[in-house]
């Protein structure tokens, strides 16, 4: 019997992503609170004509607060990545399988380190279709000088 469990992969700079969409998100909240006020078509940035933008990106460069959190009027480009599926054969190797799992799902700690073992925000390195991913130990989260090469799950 054989089962499929998935991984997400995110290719890029993932805390760089994260600022941007968060300050992102920033001028995202001001416009559907001020949109009304400036006579915006929507109150929604992603819904904005050109125009609209425009005139948000220039009355924000005034604002103090938009300019010193570094605000965005455009979205962050995605990250690139997928889903990975692995296929697991529980009958010939249960406990493997087993570990696996956990560390895909997540709820469990490391018995020296006592920190949660998972794969989420690992760093892999390696990534060869129909063969293997190769990653980082999700015990330590050791920086390393390329990491924002990396892929994460």
């Amino acid at each position: 019997m054989s089962r499929k469990v998935f991984l997400e992969i995110k290719i890029g700079d993932v805390e760089k992503y994260d600022d941007a969409s968060r300050r992102y998100l920033k001028a995202k909240a001001w416009v559907k609170q001020w949109s009304s006020t400036y006579g915006f078509v929507s109150d929604d940035l992603d819904q904005l004509t050109l125009e609209d933008k425009e005139t948000a990106k220039d009355i924000l460069a005034s604002d103090p607060t938009a300019t010193s959190e570094k605000w965005l009027i455009d979205a962050p480009e995605p990250l690139k990545g997928g889903r990975i599926e692995i296929e697991l054969f529980d009958k010939e190797c249960p406990k493997t399988c087993e570990n696996f799992v956990a560390l895909c799902q997540g709820g469990k700690v490391g018995k020296s380190s006592k920190k949660p073992l998972y794969y989420k925000n690992t760093r892999m390195f390696r990534l060869v279709s129909d063969f293997i991913v190769q990653g980082g130990d999700v015990t330590r989260g050791i920086k390393y000088k390329d990491r924002i090469s990396c892929l994460t799950l």
